[in-house]
């Protein structure tokens, strides 16, 4: 799941980069912010729920000229983004609003592999 062609490899792990330093920890926080603690801090809320905007919003451009995250081909960069697409709502985010991500994900979503590992998530509390 990582091209072997020089330059979409780099690509591949750019993107790859970019969802374990923005993405996991971003969305993790905004996780943590919305419904894992006792105290409602507006600040951080506010913060973290508007960076989970702007990397849809990065995503989305992304997607808009390329029909996967790194490229023209599936690569593990969407592996490893879609899981925590897939808990958009925990975000506040309306995927609608994000036209390219949500035709990305409803495709991704069709995959049997993802639908299969998608399955393994439910119930787990990411």
């Amino acid at each position: 799941m990582i091209p072997t062609d020089p330059r979409k490899r780099i690509m591949c792990l750019e993107w790859l980069m970019w969802q374990m330093g923005r993405v996991g920890p971003m969305f993790g926080q905004a996780h943590h912010v919305l419904e894992g603690t006792k105290e409602q801090v507006p600040y951080a809320i506010e913060r973290y729920v508007n960076e989970c905007h702007r990397l849809y919003g990065v995503l989305n451009d992304r997607l808009e000229s390329n029909e996967y995250v790194a490229g023209s081909e599936y690569s593990v960069a969407d592996i490893a983004i879609i899981p925590w697409v897939q808990r958009h709502a925990r975000h506040q985010i309306k995927l609608e609003d994000f036209i390219c991500v949500e035709r990305w994900y409803k495709k991704l979503t069709q995959r049997p592999g993802v639908k299969r590992d998608m399955a393994c998530l439910v119930g787990i509390n990411l």
